[in-house]
């Protein structure tokens, strides 16, 4: 039975990159998918596109190897990659329930509007223009 209250798996990344940090086996492992970790996902997963990447993945249900595929993805694009053995052995203080809470908030962090953005419907064009 999983605890209505679940402890907190994550310290503040980097929001506006789409970074996380989370708490995995007792240590601070900041995630990100930057463009490279989102083509490693899309392979480990089998998908041909973003679009479907991000289909599959909320789609509701979501399984120990997407789960342990975005840890991956998400471990390699901050730069500070997991070993095979490393992420075979995680852990979190609320079990399987904290890696897919650590999956959903990766995935909301990467694919979900800048909160700035979103409220203001203005983005910075220099983010877009490639002479900026």
């Amino acid at each position: 039975m999983i605890k209505n209250q679940i402890v907190s798996h994550q310290s503040r990344g980097n929001a506006i990159r789409g970074e996380i940090i989370a708490k995995m086996n007792g240590k601070n492992q900041p995630l990100l998918l930057s463009l490279g970790a989102l083509a490693q996902l899309e392979t480990a997963l089998g998908c041909n596109s973003l679009a479907q990447l991000a289909t599959d993945l909320s789609s509701g249900a979501i399984s120990a190897k997407q789960i342990r595929a975005v840890i991956s993805a998400g471990s390699y694009g901050a730069g500070h990659p997991l070993s095979e053995q490393e992420l075979d052995s995680l852990t979190t203080a609320n079990g399987v329930a904290g890696l897919i809470a650590i999956t959903r908030d990766l995935l909301v962090a990467t694919f979900a509007p800048n909160p700035q953005e979103a409220e203001t419907g203005n983005h910075n064009e220099s983010d877009h223009d490639p002479k900026a």
